[in-house]
């Protein structure tokens, strides 16, 4: 008798297992899509700073960040790995000009939220507009 039921146990676990759910895939670390500074390339349109319609435009070409004029540069750096996505931008003139902060693409609208001069601990966090000494803006793509 105990031969029968180890024998049917000999069955009935494979088998078992092979009908059992396979588990859920879990998503790779570290693929995240670094290229944001290639897409970010181009001439983007200000629609909203700090909730407000606006207007402005920035140019991004390689590192650089103009703004309005052409001594309104900045070097950008953007680091994808982060969560939220981080964005340092630099000044082209005077490295103790700087701003630390986060941002999002979404499609054809790049939003991000930065502070003036403050240490990493200080960075803007999230895109909440009204917080002390932080600005949100909202750009669109200029089309062709």
């Amino acid at each position: 008798m105990r031969k029968l039921y180890f024998l049917l146990l000999l069955l009935v676990a494979p088998l078992s297992l092979a009908f059992a759910p396979a588990p859920f895939p879990k998503p790779e670390r570290g693929l995240v899509d670094v290229d944001d500074v290639k897409k970010i390339q181009g001439t983007w349109v200000r629609v909203l700073h700090n909730g407000q319609p606006t207007s402005g435009v920035i140019v991004v070409k390689d590192n650089v960040w103009r703004a309005n004029i052409p001594s309104d540069s900045w070097y950008v750096t953007l680091d994808a790995t982060k969560r939220p996505r981080q964005i340092d931008l630099v000044s082209v003139n005077s490295k103790d000009s700087y701003f630390r902060g986060v941002y999002k693409l979404e499609g054809d609208t790049f939003t991000y939220s930065m502070r003036y001069r403050v240490p990493e601990a200080g960075r803007a966090l999230d895109f909440e507009v009204g917080k002390p000494n932080a600005s949100v803006s909202v750009h669109k793509r200029k089309g062709p």
